[in-house]
């Protein structure tokens, strides 16, 4: 469940995540919270884009995006992109 002040709260983080070459991405929202976001234009604040059906994809886009530099420092490896 999401209702419009959490709703404005997550655009609030997505907008200062977003100063910081950032951002939130979302994964599996149940239908109804999906209808909900879409309504109270959640979606277009935060992005299109930053909204997935599967965890898979969700990485593999955001993957793309990540400094190449850093990733070569991390010894975490925790996705499969990483490997």
């Amino acid at each position: 469940m999401i209702d419009l002040a959490g709703a404005e709260a997550l655009v609030a983080e997505n907008n200062r995540l977003k100063k910081l070459d950032g951002g939130l991405y979302f994964v599996g929202l149940k239908a109804s919270v999906y209808e909900f976001a879409a309504k109270t234009h959640f979606i277009k604040h935060i992005g299109r884009d930053h909204f997935f059906d599967s965890k898979t994809d969700a990485i593999a886009h955001i993957y793309k995006m990540l400094d190449r530099k850093i990733c070569a420092k991390c010894n975490a490896l925790v996705f499969k992109e990483c490997q």
